[in-house]
């Protein structure tokens, strides 16, 4: 685990361009350390530093002296004060994406100059090391068995609540550690809201329903969404569906070393513009997954990034009709240098 994490460091330490750099990211702290909690971090001279107040130090009380010096303070200021007088900072580094006003208003009252290093973090975790894969895998079959477990469920007179709930309990009985963000159970009307709430509406017979929902592992996320037809499906339903899971498909088979990010999007818009349907695909393609369920690399039309072997993002093209119904297809990807493995795929969903 030492060596992992002072991989981890190098990495982040090729990328600063300060004196100091300073974060008050979880997921930033517990890539760096192991640990789970809530505090300040610091990295200056090839040392890492987390400030804790009392309620949060005892989180770290096992991280290793060696990853980490962990000063138990409930005021970082003077800490952090202390630190750049003894070190004689002169610039600090900062991700102005995350990094609380309040902390980037300290900071400024020792005119210290700042420079904004966007995304840094995030750029570092694009790449996962083994340790991250197997985590972020073992999330994703966790939902893939919690999916299926859950499958004779869906039918008729079944709440969406209801619904949402067994598939709770499910990855918890699989072995996730919570939830990588509110489950989504959405039908009819409902779906057309990417980021709809379940609500104690009943499925009927002939509806969509779309079912998005993510497990956690030691910090890891999975992210994926099915969308399933109760009964039959009318003809433009048909068309629909079979259009996004072709769209899915088409990006997936994109997926390879080299490849800019924005053309996996592109293949997906092709393929639903065929059918005139990309007007309704509202989002991007996809999202890096690691310990933030969303993070870099983008995969969407603007991204600048290039796909490299070890990355780990969603592939999930959707079209969504106002006031009739959602569509989203969504596997997690990891990327290698010639393909895309997708990553705890249930074999329960076919081409209508």
């Amino acid at each position: 685990m030492r060596e992992r994490l002072i991989l981890r460091k190098e990495r982040f330490l090729k990328l600063m361009n300060s004196d100091l750099y300073i974060s008050n990211s979880n997921e930033t702290i517990r890539y760096l350390t192991d640990a789970s909690g809530s505090g300040i971090l610091l990295i200056i001279d090839k040392i890492v530093y987390i400030i804790a107040n009392q309620l949060s130090y005892p989180a770290f009380k096992s991280v290793d002296k060696q990853i980490a010096d962990i000063i138990e303070s409930n005021d970082f200021a003077i800490e952090l004060k202390q630190i750049i007088s003894e070190k004689k900072v002169q610039t600090i580094s900062y991700q102005p994406e995350q990094m609380d006003c309040a902390i980037i208003k300290k900071i400024k009252e020792n005119n210290i100059k700042l420079v904004e290093q966007p995304y840094l973090s995030e750029k570092v975790r694009m790449i996962k090391d083994e340790y991250e894969i197997k985590k972020i895998k073992k999330a994703a079959i966790i939902n893939r068995n919690a999916i299926m477990a859950i499958f004779p469920y869906i039918k008729p007179g079944i709440t969406e609540k209801e619904l949402a709930c067994e598939l709770e309990y499910q990855m918890r009985k699989k072995g996730s550690d919570g939830l990588s963000f509110p489950t989504i159970v959405a039908s009819k009307k409902n779906a057309y809201n990417p980021h709809s709430v379940p609500s104690d509406m009943e499925i009927d017979d002939d509806d969509v329903v779309l079912i998005d929902f993510g497990a956690t592992v030691e910090g890891y996320h999975a992210d994926q969404t099915y969308t399933f037809i109760v009964g039959k499906a009318d003809s433009r339903t048909r068309q629909i569906y079979n259009a996004v899971f072709l769209a899915q498909y088409d990006a997936i088979e994109a997926v390879r070393e080299g490849i800019e990010a924005s053309k996996i999007d592109e293949f997906a818009r092709k393929r639903l513009e065929k059918e005139d349907l990309v007007k309704y695909f509202i989002h991007g393609t996809g999202h890096g997954v690691g310990l933030a369920i969303h993070e870099l690399p983008w995969i969407g039309p603007s991204s600048k990034q290039i796909i490299k072997p070890n990355m780990v993002f969603t592939i999930e093209p959707g079209v969504y009709l106002e006031n009739r119904l959602g569509i989203r297809h969504e596997v997690m990807v990891l990327s290698h240098k010639i393909e895309g493995e997708v990553l705890g795929f249930a074999p329960i969903v076919e081409v209508v």
